[in-house]
């Protein structure tokens, strides 16, 4: 994987607990930043979707980042790139621990 490829910065959201549990026994939480990458972007097809509970329809598109390789991504982890926020969907190596294509949509609304 080439530095000059990896020309954009990204990155990677985690959802932490903070603080002492409150009478309901339940933690706050915020997001923290866990990584911040040089990545490529490589941009995937846009399509209307329909959402199956609600009956509407909205337009969603999938990404493909591609950064070195690092071990510790979670499905449940959010990148934020170019002021949104992306759903990770899926990550695949690229080589032996070379480099991670994470594929995401775009997250809709901010980060609660």
């Amino acid at each position: 994987m080439r530095a000059g490829d990896l020309n954009r910065t990204i990155t990677i959201l985690r959802k932490v607990q903070i603080g002492a549990p409150n009478d309901y026994g339940e933690y706050e939480t915020i997001w923290q930043i866990v990584h911040r990458l040089r990545a490529n972007v490589k941009w995937g097809a846009v399509a209307e979707r329909l959402d199956g509970t609600a009956n509407q329809r909205f337009a969603a598109g999938t990404v493909a980042f591609k950064v070195r390789w690092f071990a510790d991504l979670h499905p449940t982890d959010v990148i934020g790139f170019d002021g949104k926020f992306y759903n990770i969907v899926g990550s695949t190596e690229i080589g032996r621990r070379v480099g991670l294509e994470i594929t995401a949509t775009w997250r809709q609304g901010e980060l609660q």
